[in-house]
């Protein structure tokens, strides 16, 4: 009898292989030397320290918000807790495989959706600690995925929340690198020529609101 992979498989091996890849995580405190910084410099903001003035910084904030909130999850506001953060960014990274599986769902097939989430856990770690840490990188991969996935392939099924949502997200992802920036003429050349091109009911009023 054939054995054949579907999509939930898929997701199951990538939720196996997320914890195999990144076990590690669960009980070394500092997986990176970038961890110990971002960790020290969210320890200084927790107690009051004011960013760009109390720790040298040229990045923007999303990283230390990010080990802040993770540290405030697990009942710690006045110090970082490595434990908490590391947890958090497991659940984060299989949310950025899940929002991949629903781009490649909707571009090709569930199989297809399923085999994109396993392949990025597996190729998003290389087994080196300097990827697989949480950095800038692992938190901004999700709102950078997410915001593509929220826009629909047909303006039939497209609402008003999903390009908010979708703006959102790439208000989340500057918030991380000023690099995000490349989401801008993705979205907007969406807007303004994809659905021009392929969806004869789509609007000039449409495309202001909804870029809007």
């Amino acid at each position: 009898m054939e054995l054949r992979f579907k999509r939930n498989h898929f997701l199951a091996l990538a939720a196996l292989f997320l914890l195999v890849t990144r076990i590690q995580l669960l009980w070394e405190p500092f997986f990176h030397a970038d961890e110990a910084r971002f960790a020290l410099s969210a320890q200084i903001w927790q107690q009051k320290g004011i960013p760009y003035l109390d720790w040298i910084e040229t990045k923007p904030l999303g990283v230390y918000f990010f080990y802040t909130a993770s540290s405030w999850l697990a009942g710690h506001s006045s110090q970082v807790n490595m434990l908490a953060v590391h947890l958090v960014s497991l659940v984060w990274t299989f949310l950025t495989a899940l929002a991949l599986d629903r781009i490649a769902t909707r571009i090709t097939s569930p199989r297809a959706g399923g085999m994109a989430a396993l392949l990025f856990i597996l190729f998003s770690s290389f087994w080196d600690p300097s990827i697989v840490s949480v950095s800038i990188e692992v938190v901004l991969l999700l709102p950078l995925v997410a915001s593509i996935a929220f826009l629909k392939p047909s303006p039939d099924s497209f609402k008003k929340r999903d390009s908010l949502a979708a703006g959102f997200c790439v208000a989340a992802a500057f918030l991380c690198k000023y690099q995000a920036g490349i989401l801008l003429p993705i979205v907007f050349l969406y807007y303004w020529v994809i659905l021009w091109r392929f969806a004869p009911t789509w609007r000039t009023r449409q495309a202001v609101k909804h870029s809007l």
